[in-house]
């Protein structure tokens, strides 16, 4: 991986096992996109609106509008994994070359081995603003 030396470690260790909550964004329980948006703003500082909140055609678009889709052979921490289970959407979180982080209503926030979760992918995408 390339890109800025982020290590989502042991910001990933004080959010596992918190309870998944539909459009929750922590501290105490979060879904797919509000870990990532937390995990952004906590190895970060940049801090983006839930477009989930007010899920409007302009605010969805502006939000994916911040992204660029990538190949899943250049994944860096941060980048967002995507796929469909459905009618519903989801997202994992790359946390570095060998693990990934995400939800689930069973067992809220959790890491996976990277490789199991691009097999679910459809889709990889990178914030421009990191890289």
């Amino acid at each position: 991986m390339t890109g800025p030396d982020i290590n989502l470690g042991s910001i990933v260790d004080l959010r596992l096992g918190r309870p998944f909550m539909r459009g929750a964004r922590g501290p105490g329980a979060f879904y797919c996109l509000g870990l990532w948006l937390d995990l952004l703003e906590a190895a970060t500082g940049i801090v983006i609106q839930d477009p989930f909140i007010r899920p409007e055609a302009e605010s969805l678009r502006n939000f994916w509008d911040r992204f660029v889709k990538i190949r899943a052979n250049n994944l860096q921490p941060l980048d967002i994994l995507f796929w469909r289970s459905g009618p519903d959407a989801h997202v994992a979180t790359v946390e570095d070359s060998r693990w990934g982080v995400s939800t689930s209503p069973a067992a809220g926030v959790f890491r996976a081995p990277l490789d199991d979760l691009v097999r679910r992918a459809s889709d990889f995408y990178r914030l421009r603003e990191l890289y």
